[in-house]
């Protein structure tokens, strides 16, 4: 009986060789393609921010490019992390359901920033450290209220007919009893046009947004405008917000936020944020016992 044939019992030798080295030359590409391509995808995130942004912090270049504090601070973390961001501007209610019904799809948000927190947020997103502590209240005009002293309580400030922006963050200033009726203006620009036309008495926006906007000419200066913090409230952190069903979501954020702990270390965020003109402060180590998180 003749022994079983090894694989390279061929009476060619040549033959024999070609016939199990070509397929390993054929198949070694493509599965280290299938490697390198998995290790990408694993290190590639997709974000998302508010398209209608247009202040200091986001903001489109001259040229049509997304450029501000946020957009730079955010993707040099990324960097540092080890991690691609790919950023999109989107609807804002877009961007965060999206980013809600995260399901892995090519292409598909898992982060959108910046962004404040409320009981909702917080069940549903991880939240990286702070990247900014603004003061947030109420603008209103000189001309047509006075100058109104300071309030006690954030519900008086339901005395006044008050306009906020689409699809932002109000749960908490309805946790603490404060009404806002009109919540359909779709940028800062449209909540404060609404303001100086009558619409309603004050608009809700954080001091360093305008003051910052006004500065850079993104928005017309008002002499008559006025700011007024919210009572006990004033103080609102931002962050980045990460769908809890994305793939190793944790251990990607710690990556960003000892990334962000080390541009704060170095000097790198403060440096951002004068380079931009913004006057939050930036990174901030440990939140006022007052912000609201």
């Amino acid at each position: 009986m003749n022994p079983p044939r090894t694989p390279c019992a061929s009476s060619v030798k040549r033959r024999c060789a070609r016939e199990w080295l070509v397929p390993a030359v054929r198949v070694g590409p493509i599965l280290l393609a299938l490697w390198t391509g998995g290790a990408r995808a694993d290190t590639t995130v997709h974000a998302c921010f508010d398209e209608r942004s247009d202040s200091p912090d986001l903001r489109r270049s001259a040229k049509g490019e997304w450029t501000g504090a946020m957009h730079e601070l955010v993707h040099q973390a990324f960097s540092r992390a080890g991690l691609k961001l790919t950023a999109h501007p989107l609807p804002w209610g877009r961007c965060q359901k999206q980013v809600e019904e995260f399901s892995g799809k090519a292409g598909q948000a898992e982060l959108f920033f910046p962004a404040s927190l409320s009981d909702e947020r917080k069940r549903l997103f991880l939240a990286s450290v702070p990247l900014q502590v603004k003061q947030n209240g109420v603008w209103y005009l000189r001309i047509r209220l006075g100058e109104l002293p300071a309030m006690s309580r954030i519900t008086d400030l339901n005395r006044y007919q008050l306009c906020g922006r689409l699809n932002h963050n109000h749960q908490w200033l309805r946790q603490h009893g404060l009404n806002v009726r009109d919540l359909g203006a779709p940028s800062l620009a449209s909540a404060l046009a609404k303001l100086e036309l009558g619409r309603c008495d004050m608009a809700l926006a954080s001091r360093e947004e305008v003051v910052d906007a006004e500065t850079a000419g993104l928005l017309p200066a008002n002499e008559d405008r006025r700011f007024m913090p919210y009572p006990q409230h004033g103080l609102v952190a931002h962050y980045l917000l990460w769908s809890r069903g994305a793939a190793r979501a944790e251990a990607k954020l710690a990556r960003v936020n000892a990334a962000l702990a080390a541009l704060r270390a170095d000097g790198t965020a403060a440096a951002i944020f004068r380079r931009h003109g913004v006057s939050a402060h930036p990174l901030p180590v440990k939140l006022p016992a007052e912000a609201v998180r």
